[in-house]
């Protein structure tokens, strides 16, 4: 087995998240040596210590898009806010290794597993501000019941029902198959970060409007089950395909080799065993093994849902790193769709003076101002200041003379206001 922690990053930089069983990915990545060695002078530059003194809480706002279909017996359309409750539950636990399944963690594996504090929460409003009718879902009712590829899927559904990538974790949750590349169908399928905004790196991760995780249905519709089922073999569905598809979407990679079968650090952490390939069942002796012992533990495997229970404090540290420096990725932890705008903000916030021929305040009682988006009442953004105070003159005098509508964002909600510059 391989040692302790070599804190890397990368080769998830491909959009070909994994490769596919009646499987949970549908993609294969093909490492990338070069842009892993620019990764770890960024994660450990001059050979410093990686060791963390703090642990920082992320809050990612999560959006449940249900693609329905016109059988009104298929199960994705009989989804209830109970059940994604229950599949939120279990995502929440695995991540932050509350997973009851713990003691189920070989005594080989203990001091390896690792935990990331993350508080996966369900959106409560809109991009427009409107609080969703139920919190968390959008229900669509609009789209064809076929089966598609998920280049179909993602031209075809993402891109018409996504909301803001930098707010929201979307998830699509669909009855019908989707196909990957290879012609086989999957349990689900999700897009990797870009490191856009690291040197060296190129803009390949993903469009942003494609942005998030497909699941099928039948990948969480028993995650009730775990609350009463103790058999560790048994090949029951706990609601981890979606565990295992977050792991991509914040980063980290297959722990056997997506390619070739060859006995290679496939998903640069050295806390996991190689693997020629996926390992089947629980079995720690499986044949696809290279070491000692495999490790059908571990989420971002292939195996049950019964068998998972761990991430290492590798992949911990990969997910760590996508999420303070990754694009869309580090902006879903300061976003605020998980709280409901005040009623009574409004009363607190007024523009002044209004109608303005260059200048205009805005007047608070009291209330920290994070940021400022003004847009065109074509909903084109013209400006935006995260540096705001309260009180203090903004100049807009480089702008036309037109309406424009003002998005502020105050430490107790959003709100906008209509602004005219004359």
């Amino acid at each position: 087995m391989k040692n302790k922690i070599l804190l890397t990053l990368v080769t998830f930089l491909f959009s070909f998240a994994a490769k596919a069983q009646e499987q949970r990915c549908g993609f294969t990545h093909k490492p990338n040596l070069e842009q892993e060695k620019i990764i770890k002078q960024l994660i450990n530059p001059k050979g410093q210590s990686n060791a963390r003194t703090e642990e920082k809480t992320y809050t990612i706002p999560v959006l449940f898009h249900i693609i329905q279909t016109d059988n009104s017996a298929d199960f994705v359309n009989k989804i209830t806010k109970t059940q994604i409750d229950e599949q939120l539950k279990v995502i929440n636990e695995d991540y932050n290794r509350l997973n009851a399944d713990t003691i189920y963690t070989p005594n080989i594996f203990k001091s390896l597993a690792g935990k990331i504090t993350i508080n996966f929460m369900l959106a409560k409003i809109d991009t427009n501000y409107t609080i969703f009718k139920e919190e968390g879902i959008i229900r669509h009712s609009k789209f064809l019941n076929k089966n598609r590829t998920n280049t179909e899927f993602d031209e075809e559904i993402k891109k018409q029902t996504i909301r803001n990538p930098n707010q929201y974790l979307n998830i699509w949750v669909y009855k019908n198959v989707i196909y990957s590349l290879s012609g086989k169908p999957m349990l689900g399928y999700a897009q990797f970060p870009d490191f856009s905004n690291l040197q060296g790196l190129n803009n390949i991760g993903g469009i942003s409007n494609t942005d998030g995780v497909a699941i099928a249905a039948r990948s969480f519709k028993n995650v009730e089950e775990r609350k009463t089922n103790t058999n560790v073999w048994l090949g029951a569905i706990y609601g981890r395909t979606l565990s295992h598809e977050i792991g991509h979407f914040l980063g980290i990679l297959h722990t056997f080799s997506d390619i070739e079968g060859l006995c290679a650090d496939n998903d640069f952490c050295e806390d996991t065993p190689k693997l020629r390939d996926n390992t089947n069942g629980c079995n720690p002796l499986d044949k696809n093994k290279c070491e000692t012992i495999a490790m059908p533990e571990n989420f971002m495997d292939y195996t049950n849902d019964a068998c998972m229970n761990l991430f290492t404090k590798c992949q911990v540290e990969r997910m760590k790193l996508v999420l303070e420096k990754c694009p869309r990725r580090k902006e879903l932890t300061t976003s605020t769709v998980t709280s409901v705008r005040d009623e009574n903000l409004a009363a607190n916030v007024s523009i002044f003076p209004n109608p303005t021929n260059a200048f205009f305040t805005i007047k608070t009682e009291n209330l920290q101002i994070k940021n400022l988006k003004i847009f065109s009442v074509l909903g084109q953004q013209v400006y935006e200041n995260n540096a705001i105070q309260a009180n203090t003159n903004i100049d807009i005098s480089h702008l036309s003379k037109a309406i424009y509508v003002l998005k502020i964002e105050t430490e107790r909600g959003m709100l906008t206001k209509k602004l005219v510059l004359e």
